[in-house]
């Protein structure tokens, strides 16, 4: 049997978790595979794809579906079909304190600078070329550098706002 990895994740409210790889991973990132959203009341990885969310199974990880166990509907592990808590069966809820942030990690401020310096040195570079367009007569070339170097220095003021 193979080793499934891991990765172990802060939560907002600085308990750490730790769950597949897969959860968090550049796959989750595709809408049809889950992702990792937090955890339950009840103490479940919730995860989410096609718009729901849903708990995994304690027993395996996995989606809990409708089964028959003997004569009675139940709710059962997608993996094993061991019988799991009915409300693994629903649409689950996640505890605000218990919400994973992927950003969890924010780029360095000096990472930061240095990005931002290099836009402001490529909004220098766009108004020069405007300012040229303009002294040949070519108006029209001149306000769309104009207006894209307006919009790049807007960014760019908010982002020193921000970091």
């Amino acid at each position: 049997m193979t080793a499934t990895a891991t990765r172990t994740v802060r939560l907002v409210s600085g308990d750490e978790v730790t769950i597949p790889e897969s959860l968090v991973g550049p796959e989750s990132l595709h809408t049809d595979n889950p992702r990792f959203v937090g955890m339950s009341p009840e103490g479940w990885v919730v995860v989410e794809a096609y718009g729901l969310r849903y708990g995994l199974t304690p027993c395996c990880g996995a989606s809990a579906k409708g089964s028959m166990v003997g004569d009675e509907p139940a709710i059962v592990c997608r993996a094993c079909y061991a019988e799991v808590d009915p409300l693994l069966g629903g649409e689950a809820t996640v505890n605000p304190d218990d919400v994973w942030q992927p950003d969890e990690d924010p780029i360095d401020p000096e990472s930061l600078g240095l990005v931002l310096d290099a836009a402001t040195e490529r909004v220098e570079a766009l108004r020069a070329t405007a300012k040229e367009c303009a002294a040949m007569g070519s108006h029209v070339a001149a306000e769309r550098f104009y207006a894209k170097a307006s919009r790049l220095a807007e960014a760019v003021g908010n982002l020193r706002q921000i970091g």
